[in-house]
């Protein structure tokens, strides 16, 4: 039973992605079940249909990454892909295929499924790759690239570098089809340095595959951006470490909402996410000028009182900027105070400002400058 509807939903999800490029796996599955309920689905009661849906969803995702279908990506967020054009571009390479005069047994080769490989059809691979780069088979170049990867792995006698060495390869060339570019395959070669210890070369490769990603923003490829931010750091080439944790959190600021959104908005304009301290002491001008401007315009009184009894209200530029000083650094000597209720709202926020500032400041200069 599994397999019948399993064959039906394939066929039905391959007409729907054609048609929008890109689906939300769970909807999917579940519109299908309401519409071929009578079919396949007779004895299960409406409210039984989202318990259904949630069950069968793990094992129909891993049925479709098995059969590994050419025209579908399957991402972890649960999103599914076109990757693609489908019956027209298989049209195309089979005239391609025609007019460079490719053998049946090169075909063979190409369309032979990933989990028969052996470690001895390397060399087979090996030599087809060869005729193939003089060829713009382009498609067909990275199918027998990645098989060389795929058979790669099989050897045991060969280096964690060359297996890389060999992903890198098929990553590279998914890249000459729009369609197809998998930075999966940029994934294994970086994971693959990465256990070599060759950690600038996995750097580039998560990089490369984050690059490539259908969805920058997922969370999925916010992660590639971690994994190279901390190969860098292993490697010491911390200019690249800050530009790629720079670029992590601004894909991290986009993505959220609410407080932390706010918050990561004002860790950037302040300092940069704590990589660039003379953001932080722009930040603190510009807070101390309109302490300064502000507080002049409201008065500060220094103790003196009128006959009244009222204060003496101060409205001078350089008192109210060394006032403004001396309450941000919260050193508060006593010889100037704020008047009045806003005065002193302007007082604590400014003090507050300068505790959060100051502490930054030494954070993000001790960051960049005790690197290495």
């Amino acid at each position: 039973m599994l397999e019948t509807w399993y064959k039906h939903a394939v066929e039905q999800l391959e007409s729907d992605i054609k048609t929008n490029k890109k689906l939300n796996g769970m909807d999917f599955l579940q519109d299908f079940f309401l519409e071929n309920r009578d079919e396949h689905f007779p004895d299960t009661n409406f409210d039984e249909f989202d318990l259904l849906v949630s069950s069968a969803f793990t094992p129909f995702e891993d049925w479709l990454k098995k059969n590994d279908y050419s025209w579908l990506k399957i991402l972890s967020n649960g999103k599914w892909y076109l990757t693609k054009p489908g019956a027209k571009r298989i049209a195309t390479q089979a005239k391609d295929r025609d007019e460079t005069k490719l053998e049946s047994s090169d075909i063979s080769l190409l369309e032979k499924p990933s989990y028969t490989l052996e470690k001895e059809d390397l060399v087979v691979y090996l030599e087809l790759f060869s005729r193939l780069q003089a060829t713009k088979l382009y498609e067909d170049i990275y199918i027998c690239a990645k098989r060389i990867a795929q058979c790669g792995e099989l050897d045991f006698n060969l280096t964690l570098v060359k297996k890389a060495e060999y992903w890198k390869k098929a990553a590279k060339h998914s890249t000459k089809i729009p369609s197809v570019a998998s930075s999966s395959d940029y994934k294994k070669a970086a994971k693959l340095y990465q256990k070599d210890y060759s950690h600038l070369e996995a750097a580039k490769c998560y990089e490369d595959a984050y690059n490539i990603s259908f969805d920058k923003e997922s969370k999925e490829a916010i992660e590639l951006l971690r994994f190279s931010r901390i190969q860098f750091e292993m490697f010491g080439a911390h200019e690249e470490a800050m530009r790629v944790y720079v670029l992590e959190k601004d894909k991290e600021k986009g993505v959220a909402t609410g407080l932390k959104k706010f918050s990561l908005n004002l860790y950037k304009w302040t300092s940069e996410y704590g990589e660039k301290p003379w953001k932080v002491v722009f930040a603190a001008i510009i807070i101390l000028s309109i302490s300064t401007l502000s507080s002049c315009s409201l008065g500060i009184t220094n103790g003196d009182t009128l006959a009244s009894g009222s204060p003496v209200l101060i409205h001078e530029f350089w008192n109210s900027l060394y006032y403004s000083i001396i309450t941000f650094t919260t050193l508060g000597y006593g010889d100037f105070s704020p008047i009045g209720f806003l005065g002193k709202v302007l007082a604590c926020l400014v003090s507050i400002s300068g505790l959060l500032l100051t502490s930054l400041f030494m954070i993000t200069v001790v960051r960049k400058y005790s690197r290495g």
